[in-house]
């Protein structure tokens, strides 16, 4: 069966990120059978850095702040999950799939993570490999 997307829903997710008046910093695309749709949403990345389990795939949409004190500057993320062990044919899916999330997300610094091709040389931003390289076998 064909994927689907909720376009409606996971774009008012998306847009609570993008909003500079709300607090939420974080939110998750999850498969709810063959259809993707907002998943969970949160204020603190930590909380973001638990929803990346082992069993399974996600797309989330993430907001950091960069920059000293004089100079700062918001940058969002969108991060392809993909856990241990999710099936080799979900995880073909899901890159197919990402061009659904993309129709609804438009993102400045498109970034995409396979738990099992991390590598300690990644030139992530801090935040965000300390996010992946929570998982990581290695």
């Amino acid at each position: 069966m064909a994927t689907k997307i909720d376009k409606e829903a996971c774009r008012e997710a998306y847009n609570l990120v993008r909003d500079d008046s709300t607090n939420v910093i974080w939110v998750t695309f999850k498969y709810n059978g063959s259809t993707i749709v907002p998943g969970e949403q949160g204020t603190e990345y930590q909380s973001f850095i638990q929803e990346c389990t082992d069993d399974i795939r996600l797309f989330g949409f993430v907001r950091f702040t960069t920059g000293d004190a004089m100079s700062k500057r918001v940058k969002f993320a969108l991060i392809t999950w993909i856990g241990e062990n999710v099936s080799g044919l979900q995880r073909a899916k899901t890159g197919t799939d990402k061009t659904l999330v993309k129709e609804v997300v438009q993102v400045i610094l498109p970034l995409t993570h396979d738990n099992n091709h991390h590598s300690s040389s990644d030139s992530r931003p801090p935040m965000l490999h300390c996010c992946l390289s929570h998982h990581s076998s290695t």
